[in-house]
């Protein structure tokens, strides 16, 4: 396995990484510590991606699954030896269930700080190593709107937060995501 350092980081992560996308609901727990066996003993993979929405298709009886076999499977685990990415939900009015308030879900500081204890509880750790928005908090389906929420800047600082870790809204909306955190006084790690 060849591995590389991430972006600015000092994470050095696998070229592959192993996604959970579908383990709780297509993958059984056994099955998904298998693959996760198989990756990381015999492959030398060290990098899971996770979200706290997985598995897919979101549910309110399965949300957060996958991070729960994730964290089943590191009890076992040497926590260190591996590098766990999950990722909070961004901007929906559909799912309303995801939140401790039942209000649409948003990139705010509260909602942030609120899918990080989430996930750190279902993980079974203390720390993430990357954290990234599933999707900007986008109020149009249009790439490139920049309308974040300042409040979320001083969260983001506390928590380490990766700017440039992020997925669907790459391009230049991903890009201008990532300045976005300079503008707050944030350096992107990635």
């Amino acid at each position: 396995m060849l591995y590389r350092k991430l972006g600015k980081s000092d994470l050095i992560v696998s070229e592959v990484a192993l996604g959970t996308m579908t383990w709780g609901e297509q993958v059984t727990e056994e099955q998904a510590h298998a693959q996760l066996n198989m990756a990381v003993d015999e492959y030398g993979v060290n990098f899971i991606d996770t979200a706290e929405l997985y598995p897919v298709p979101a549910d309110p009886d399965t949300h957060g699954l996958s991070e729960k076999i994730v964290g089943s499977w590191l009890k076992n685990r040497k926590r260190s030896d591996v590098i766990i990415a999950t990722k909070v939900t961004g901007y929906s009015d559909v799912l309303t269930w995801l939140r401790k308030d039942g209000g649409p879900v948003r990139l705010t500081a509260a909602q942030i700080n609120e899918a990080v204890e989430g996930s750190l509880k279902r993980l079974g750790t203390d720390y993430i190593d990357l954290l990234q928005l599933h999707w900007p908090d986008r109020y149009l389906n249009l790439f490139g709107v920049d309308l974040y929420d300042r409040s979320v800047s001083n969260l983001l600082s506390f928590l380490c937060f990766f700017f440039g870790g992020r997925r669907r809204g790459g391009g230049w909306g991903g890009e201008r995501l990532g300045r976005r955190g300079g503008m707050c006084g944030i350096e992107s790690s990635v």
